[in-house]
């Protein structure tokens, strides 16, 4: 069965955040996340919305994907994204998504 496969960026859950999203996402329905593909793992590896991914998978939404031109130089936050460090990379991303937990959409 097809199937969009995302890996997310990091592993921390607030739970009143998830369930606070949960809520937005039950009026606003799917979410979008900029995401940079891989051949390499043959899936997306978001940059962003770990939490409002979490929530999509919960709710059986299909996250809508914007697609991020993977250029290994470029840093997270010139992107706009949030992230832990200035430096962190799209290539800091590839390099670690092998352990990130992915989740299984069926399309």
């Amino acid at each position: 069965m097809p199937e969009l496969k995302i890996a997310l960026l990091h592993e921390r859950v607030n739970v009143n955040q998830l369930e606070m999203i949960k809520k937005e996402m039950a009026v606003l329905g799917r979410p979008v996340i900029r995401a940079v593909w891989t051949d390499t793992y043959g899936m997306w590896l978001a940059l962003e919305g770990t939490h409002r991914l979490r929530a999509a998978y919960e709710m059986s939404l299909l996250p809508l994907v914007y697609e991020v031109a993977y250029q290994p130089d470029v840093t997270l936050s010139s992107l706009g994204l949030d992230c832990e460090s200035d430096t962190t990379t799209l290539e800091d991303v590839l390099n670690s998504c092998y352990r990130a937990t992915v989740l299984h959409f069926k399309l």
